[in-house]
């Protein structure tokens, strides 16, 4: 019997992933300020400043496992009327596929961080967040997979009630991405052509310009005449801007938000994908 059309829902459209994407933000974020508040009233504040990362995962996994783990929809998905399926059979993931996809959104940035950090060489703010832009505009492109765990294990979200609109696509937007991301991987190709070649950087330091051969010359001096991070009190390191406009070390910014959900400074709430790496 030849499959009747409309049988099945449609596709999410990008605008309802997006808003369920970030109600889900939200609640994880009052729930993980929860957990915080609570764990510090008994162990005291020492074990959740050691803990924090840990105490966020612990926080995300209690979420997930209320909702995803045992097949219901998360408060986000229900609110925008969003269920997650296989993108093959149209059915909803099994109990094994939702572990993994708990797995790939919370353990998995988990320890890749923790692998990252151990190799100083390697930037990590920066690799994740050009990974996240690359990602995003394949989703604005593609209109599916806002998340990388559910396009690595083909689930995506259908819409469970009636279209009674167009949804506006975000092509433009994935089109202006992957524009960014070809000058940023020009403009570092020039740079470090120049590197190699033994091109010399001017740099500004003291009202005087001067020119430098050496990489590390250049790095030092950035480094000791840089704007200093009201967190650590060191120079700024990956500087990272909040969506309030204050700058912190990328680590000491990440970290301070994790176990709680607002500037330090001004107390405004912040979340973690706000957060804006600065890139000369």
């Amino acid at each position: 019997m030849a499959r009747e059309k409309g049988v099945f829902p449609p596709s999410a459209p990008q605008p309802d992933i997006l808003r369920a994407s970030e109600k889900d933000e939200f609640y994880k974020s009052q729930l993980s300020n929860d957990v915080v508040e609570l764990l510090s009233k008994i162990f005291g504040p020492r074990f959740v400043m050691r803990r924090g990362k840990e105490l966020k995962v612990l926080s995300q996994i209690c979420y997930y496992s209320l909702t995803t783990l045992i097949g219901q929809q998360t408060l986000g998905e229900e609110y925008c009327d969003l269920l997650l399926v296989k993108e093959r059979t149209s059915l909803p993931p099994s109990v094994l596929t939702r572990v993994l996809l708990i797995a790939g959104q919370v353990l998995l940035p988990y320890y890749y961080e923790k692998f990252v950090s151990k190799f100083p060489q390697f930037n990590y703010p920066e690799m994740k967040a050009t990974l996240e832009r690359l990602h995003l505009g394949i989703f604005y492109l593609s209109g599916a997979y806002y998340h990388l765990a559910k396009r690595i294990l083909g689930i995506k979200y259908v819409f469970i009630r009636r279209l009674d609109e167009t949804r506006p696509r975000y092509v433009v937007l994935g089109l202006l991405i992957f524009l960014q991301l070809f000058i940023s991987s020009v403009r570092f190709s020039i740079s470090y052509l120049s590197k190699k070649e033994g091109g010399y950087l001017e740099v500004l330091q003291d009202g005087e310009r001067m020119k430098i051969t050496n990489s590390e010359q250049v790095e030092e001096n950035l480094e000791t005449s840089g704007p200093q991070c009201t967190l650590c009190l060191n120079t700024l390191s990956h500087p990272t801007a909040t969506s309030c406009g204050h700058m912190f070390c990328w680590k000491c910014i990440h970290e301070a938000i994790q176990l709680k959900s607002e500037c330090p400074l001004c107390r405004q709430q912040i979340l973690p994908h706000t957060l804006l790496p600065i890139y000369n």
